[in-house]
């Protein structure tokens, strides 16, 4: 029995990306192109979003700094601080 090469997600999914805009350039009256479009595209950046571990940490640290420079912009040193730690820890 022949094992086949494991698919390479990313890879298909730009590949169906590429071939259904194709499509879509060909032949602008199928409507449903364009949400099958939406939905590999869709696919695409939650897979990636997936495999990005710090996807959801980087976006709280984000909203958090965000928030302590517009309501406590004393206390931003403090921030740095932590931010600096948190990357050179990772």
């Amino acid at each position: 029995m022949k094992v086949s090469e494991p698919i390479n997600v990313i890879s298909w999914l730009e590949k169906q990306i590429n071939y259904t805009m194709q499509e879509i350039e060909s032949d602008r009256d199928d409507d449903s192109l364009l949400s099958i479009l939406d939905k590999y595209i869709s696919m695409k950046k939650k897979y990636e979003g997936s495999i990005d571990h710090l996807h959801e940490t980087i976006r709280v640290m984000q909203d958090f700094a965000t928030f302590i420079q517009e309501q406590h912009p004393e206390k931003n040193s403090i921030v740095k601080e932590m931010v600096h730690k948190f990357l050179h820890s990772k």
